[in-house]
């Protein structure tokens, strides 16, 4: 039921990227496609308020004496070089004297493919540079930042635009204005196509930056101007290849600095002093101006999924080590669990909670590590009976069985007592037995075990459905082949009709609307355990596969997968845990309903105003009020019902509430056990028919998902 899958390791890669120099960046800015600010808790009210922006930053960093003289090398094609002479050979300045590899490119662009997370904003900065400067350092700066933001970018500089584009183009003072007004152009090209643009040129004139700023303020993108102010002497101290030498014996002319003036910004948004100063200060700078103007979110997503399967080279030596260990036998719900935690849709856990980790959720809906806030609002633990701990206590490790199949190895364990009419009180806001989990709850073990695991395998249930159980890594990956520029995901547990149909239609119309080129939808069914009553897994995957072959859903950008989570009815509480889960699998947006995660009163109208445990309208509330979830857009449900004018379902118009018809959840049911057909255009009919097999029969035979015994 497994399938070996290793852990894949990218601390080599991580370390690649880390910045090591930038020298001498002048001027930059930083255009925007209209999109509203991605730390926007509001629904799609906000999207009128469009935010776009660009910044010019003067850039020189004081630091460049304490790295490699090598790193701090200037492109030739910058300043007073002719195109045509460099051309054709190899490019310089890089560290060590090594020439630009593309195989690490490739392997780059393959990282962000796989843990990367487009957010809603398009953002172009253009490097203007005073004087000479290797952009490299400060372009691998910004890659470690594509990491966290999953924002997509481009380079233009000398090399690429005077050998091309600009290559009719020399270095008088109308060539220069026209070299950055062709810049400024492409720039705002690639803000269009939703990319990041860094530009790095030399701009001396302020005529050629208000010109800059004009192209972008007519196209409605503010411009940010950032100064860095630098002293002549220390781009003296460190140019490595003795230009401003050159320059002042004669032999270089037009050199900015040395007989061309630089004629500093009068009045920039920002003012970085770079003596003294590290590159990652400088940068942080800036990156903390656009998050102040809401060009980057203020809190930063998800940027690595942790899986926690053992890498394949180690599967035979756990194995072997694991027969020695004290065995504890685990049930589906809990395999359940450790499938979530072992594909990441819990990072940044490393195991079932220890009780620091148990409490902080208990009482915080959040974990604290390293100083970072992460959403986790349900506690993820394994509860034990007394009989088990006494065997496994006084063992270091101890092997995880499901079905006489070892499934993980979970190391240093930390026992403490299952509270469970505190769990219960603090998870649930009730304390009734009739809850169909606090029933669970109440029959689990007295004990709970933390600890980390190493699991061995990707689990499998062999139920014909595993094809779309897809982990949070393997999403961002479709969604990267999708070349989805936003990601918009429904959580449900129950057929779709139309109307569900309908505002997953609208949502994506909205979100290209504000400028999406290619939003995706995650439609993400929940797949661990349901209560009884509750339409079975694979019959709801039929529903869906339904809805998208009658043409209600976009199938060329829908993903239908499976979200392992067994189902809890903890309504607000849980609703957090719905969404944070998302945003590990790359979505930054989320489709909130009305009661999420919810459930009828256990005690009916006797026990609340409406019947319900929960408040319909607190989940969708508070999701724009929880810690730990800044970085994704909460899109809250409208209510739709079925129009009798119009025979279809609707946006619920209250100044026409007698045309409109509540089907409920009991009312459907009673139709499909009937044979009774709903009204038309309640469901598509092919989705019905998977709905009425199934309350008729209630005896599906097996076959899988694509239809074969």
């Amino acid at each position: 039921m497994v399938e070996k899958k290793p852990q894949v390791d990218v601390t080599e890669l991580v370390q690649e990227l880390v910045p090591t120099l930038v020298t001498m960046l002048k001027d930059v800015f930083i255009s925007q496609t209209p999109m509203p600010p991605p730390n926007t808790r509001a629904s799609f009210s906000s999207s009128s308020h469009a935010i776009s922006s660009g910044v010019t930053v003067d850039l020189q960093l004081a630091t460049a004496d304490k790295r490699k003289q090598s790193d701090l090398t200037p492109s030739p094609l910058d300043e007073g070089s002719d195109a045509s002479e460099t051309s054709n050979k190899p490019k310089k300045g890089w560290p060590r004297g090594k020439p630009r590899k593309r195989k690490k490119h490739v392997k780059i662009k393959k990282f962000i493919h796989k843990n990367g997370h487009k957010y809603n904003k398009t953002i172009s900065p253009c490097y203007t540079l005073k004087a000479w400067t290797n952009l490299r350092s400060f372009t691998r700066f910004s890659r470690m930042h594509n990491l966290v933001y999953g924002i997509i970018r481009r380079c233009l500089d000398g090399d690429n635009m005077r050998t091309g584009l600009n290559k009719n183009l020399g270095f008088s003072k109308e060539d220069r204005e026209e070299n950055i007004r062709r810049v400024a152009e492409v720039a705002k090209l690639f803000a269009d196509a939703g990319h990041i643009c860094l530009c790095s040129f030399v701009s001396p004139f302020a005529e050629d930056r208000n010109l800059v700023r004009r192209i972008h303020e007519n196209s409605n993108l503010p411009f940010f101007e950032v100064f860095v102010d630098t002293p002549l002497k220390i781009c003296e101290k460190r140019d490595t290849k003795g230009l401003y030498r050159k320059a002042r014996d004669g032999l270089i002319k037009g050199f900015t600095g040395i007989d061309q003036e630089y004629e500093k910004p009068e009045n920039p948004n920002l003012v970085l002093k770079t003596v003294d100063s590290t590159i990652e200060e400088c940068v942080t700078e800036v990156i903390e101006m656009l998050r102040e103007n809401n060009v980057l979110p203020i809190e930063k997503p998800i940027q690595v999924v942790k899986e926690l399967f053992i890498s394949e080279n180690k599967f035979e030596f756990i194995k072997v080590e694991a027969a020695q260990y004290p065995r504890l036998n685990i049930s589906e719900i809990d395999l359940q669990w450790l499938q979530v935690l072992s594909e990441g849709w819990a990072t940044p856990l490393k195991g079932f909670m220890r009780e620091s980790e148990y409490l902080q959720v208990l009482h915080f809906n959040c974990l604290q590590i390293n100083g970072k806030c992460y959403n986790q609002s349900i506690p993820i633990v394994l509860p034990v009976t007394s009989d088990s701990k006494k065997k496994v206590q006084d063992s270091a490790s101890i092997a995880l069985y499901y079905n006489d199949t070892l499934c993980a190895v979970l190391h240093d364990p930390e026992f403490y007592y299952h509270r469970k009419e505190e769990r219960v009180a603090r998870q649930f806001g009730t304390t009734l037995k009739d809850h169909p989990y606090i029933k669970l709850i109440y029959e689990s073990g007295d004990w709970l075990v933390g600890g980390d695991v190493e699991v061995l395998q990707r689990i499998k249930w062999n139920d014909g459905l595993d094809g779309y159980r897809l982990t949070p890594n393997e999403l961002r990956i479709k969604f990267k082949q999708l070349s989805a520029d936003a990601v918009f995901a429904f959580q449900l547990r129950n057929p779709i009709h139309n109307g569900h149909a309908l505002l997953m239609v609208e949502t994506k119309k909205q979100l290209q609307e504000r400028g999406y080129k290619n939003p995706v939808l995650l439609l993400h069914p929940l797949g661990g355990w349901t209560k009884d009553d509750d339409v079975p897994l694979h019959t709801r995957i039929l529903q869906h596969k339904a809805v998208l072959d009658d043409g209600l859903l976009d199938k060329s950008t829908t993903i239908l997968a499976i979200f392992p989570s067994p189902m809890l009815y903890a309504g607000p509480t849980e609703v957090q845990w719905h969404a944070k889960a998302r945003m590990c699998a790359g979505a930054n947006f989320y489709i909130v309903g009305r009661d999420p995660a919810g459930i009828p009163h256990p005690l009916g109208n006797q026990g609340s105003i409406d019947g319900n445990l929960y408040d319909p309208l607190h989940g969708s509330a508070l999701l724009k009020l929880a810690p730990g979830l800044n970085s994704l857009e909460i899109i809250p449900f409208r209510v739709a019902a079925y129009d009798n004018k119009n025979k279809k379902m609707n946006i619920y118009d209250p100044a026409r509430n007698a045309d409109f018809d509540f089907i409920s959840g009991t009312k459907m049911r009673n139709y499909a056990k009937s044979g009774i057909d709903p009204p038309d255009g309640f469901m598509s009919p092919r989705a019905w028919k998977v709905l009425v097999d199934y309350y008729q029969s209630f005896s599906i035979p097996y076959f899988d998902i694509d239809g074969k015994h």
